[in-house]
């Protein structure tokens, strides 16, 4: 009938997850440029980890720099750019229009 809901991932797990993420991060940056939006994707995913492990300092960083580049790659008022915005807001930060890259 019902799925039972998957296990909370253990801290092994997220320590795994967020190194192959970052190097998924590094590999994005020196393949297409620090500002390209697929670099922005690969941030926001880290982000995403990052929230789960409860760790918004981190994560709001890694937020900034992906919104700063849907910003000016996607626009201000893209959906995924919108969604990102209300990420922000959800690890407690507050979107800053950004004034340069």
């Amino acid at each position: 009938e019902g799925q039972e809901p998957p296990e909370p991932l253990g801290e092994s797990q997220l320590m795994d997850g967020l190194q192959t993420l970052t190097k998924i991060v590094a590999l994005r940056e020196e393949s297409m440029g620090a500002d390209h939006v697929t670099t922005g994707e690969a941030l926001y995913t880290v982000s995403l980890v990052y929230m789960y492990a409860n760790d918004n300092q981190r994560a709001l960083q890694l937020l900034d720099k992906a919104y700063t580049i849907y910003y000016f790659e996607l626009g201000p008022d893209s959906n995924r750019t919108l969604e990102l915005a209300q990420s922000i807001r959800d690890a407690g930060g507050v979107p800053q229009e950004p004034t340069e890259r």
